[in-house]
């Protein structure tokens, strides 16, 4: 896959870089994140059963809460217009109509590298897609904002991580 993003390795100001890559969606393009939130955040929920005279509480079902990704933009790839398509098909919003899972769910891997660019921690995600996109940038000439920011909420139905 090429990588589309920023020379970070070896940047003393950063301890990690994340690397996202959804070859269905963004072309077998590896992304740049700016950061990265709720990955790998399981909630279990406690059920009550009854145990005699006293309640006992066990595992329930379990829910995996949504990952946000922020992506930098470059004029290189057009990476808004890829996640526009991608969200366009969970919800297109000319015909104003939800999509079919099978078009919109997808399979897709956040890598962890360390400052010298060594892969730490990676995770597979199953079951992918967006819920909310957003720009995140300030589109005046007087930001001083250096890069268009892209927000992704994605829900997730199954997150496995495997050291690097």
């Amino acid at each position: 896959m090429a990588h589309m993003g920023f020379d970070v390795y070896g940047d003393v100001r950063r301890q990690n870089h994340f690397i996202f890559a959804c070859p269905e969606v963004f072309h077998d393009i590896e992304l740049s994140v700016h950061s990265v939130g709720g990955l790998f955040a399981y909630d279990v929920t406690a059920e009550e059963l009854n145990a005699g005279n006293r309640p006992e509480k066990v595992a329930g079902k379990p829910q995996l809460n949504n990952v946000t990704l922020s992506l930098l933009d470059t004029v290189d790839v057009d990476v808004i217009q890829q996640a526009y398509d991608w969200f366009n098909k969970v919800y297109n919003i000319e015909g104003n109509y939800v999509g079919v899972p099978l078009d919109y769910k997808k399979t897709a891997v956040l890598q962890q590298l360390d400052q010298k660019g060594i892969l730490r921690r990676n995770w597979q995600l199953t079951g992918v897609w967006p819920s909310a996109i957003n720009l995140d940038s300030d589109f005046s000439y007087d930001s001083d904002a250096e890069f268009v920011t892209l927000s992704l909420t994605l829900q997730v139905d199954k997150t496995v991580i495997t050291q690097g």
